[in-house]
C-alpha cells in the first residue's frame, strides 16, 4: 500500500477503524502522512461517491459493531456501480462477512484474500454470479494462494478467472451495460503450493 500511495495522486484514503502494529502498517501510515492524504473511516452504510457523479461507490463492510481478533474481519468491502454493471472489492474479508453484507449480483468480483478458500463458498458464488473474477496474489507465495477449491467454485458458476501472478495487470472496463477484461499477458490461473507442502515435496525427493 505504501508503494501505491507513493505512485499515485491520491486525495482520500478510506480505511477501517482498526490498526496493526507491524512495520508494514507503519510504513503505510508514514506514506499517508508524507503525501498529506485525507483519511476517512470506512463503515458499512457510507457512500464514497454518489450517483450524481455518474457512478456510485458504497461501503458494504465492515459493520460498525465488529469486534474481532482476526484483522481480516475488518476488511473494507466496496461495491462500485456504473449503469447496470457492478464490481465488488472484498479485501481479505471472510465469505461469511461478505454474505452478511448482502451485495447482490455483481458483474466483477475482486476475489477475497488472494484466492484463499476462506473468501468464498459455493453458496456465496451462486449469489454473486460474477462474470469476471480477479485474484491478486504473488507467484510462488508461501500461503499456497490461490486455493484449488476457490478456483473450482468460481469455475462452477462460469466466471472468467484472472490472476495477477500469471496475467499481470488486469484491467476491467465497463460501458454501463457490460464489462470486459484485458490483461498485460496471457496465462491460466492455477492453484498454488504452500510453503509447508513445498517442504514436504522437497523432502520426498531427497534420496535415502
Amino acid at each position: 500500500m505504501a508503494d501505491v500511495i507513493r505512485a499515485f495522486d491520491i486525495g482520500e484514503v478510506w480505511m477501517p477503524v482498526a490498526s496493526e502494529g507491524t512495520e508494514v502498517y507503519q510504513e503505510f501510515l508514514d506514506a499517508l502522512e508524507a503525501k498529506k492524504c485525507a483519511v476517512k473511516k470506512a463503515v458499512a452504510g457510507d457512500k464514497i461517491v454518489s450517483g450524481d457523479a455518474g457512478y456510485e461507490i458504497d461501503v458494504l463492510g465492515p459493520d460498525s459493531s465488529v469486534q474481532s481478533e482476526d484483522m481480516n474481519d475488518y476488511s473494507v468491502v466496496l461495491r462500485v456501480t456504473y449503469g447496470t454493471t457492478s464490481m465488488l472489492f472484498t479485501g481479505d474479508a471472510p465469505a461469511s462477512e461478505i454474505a452478511a453484507d448482502n451485495p447482490g449480483r455483481v458483474g466483477v468480483l475482486k476475489a477475497a484474500h488472494h484466492g484463499s478458500k476462506t473468501g468464498i463458498t459455493t453458496e456465496l458464488a451462486r449469489a454473486l454470479r460474477p462474470a469476471v473474477v480477479v485474484l491478486s496474489y504473488g507467484e510462488g507465495n508461501d500461503y499456497g494462494h490461490p486455493d484449488q477449491a476457490t478456483l473450482d467454485v468460481f469455475a462452477s458458476v462460469g466466471a472468467q478467472i484472472y490472476g495477477t501472478a500469471v496475467n499481470g495487470n488486469v484491467t476491467v472496463t465497463s460501458d454501463g451495460k457490460s464489462v470486459t477484461a484485458q490483461t498485460s499477458k496471457d496465462g491460466t490461473v492455477a492453484a498454488g503450493v504452500s510453503a509447508e507442502e513445498r517442504r514436504r515435496q522437497e523432502a520426498d525427493e531427497i534420496p535415502v
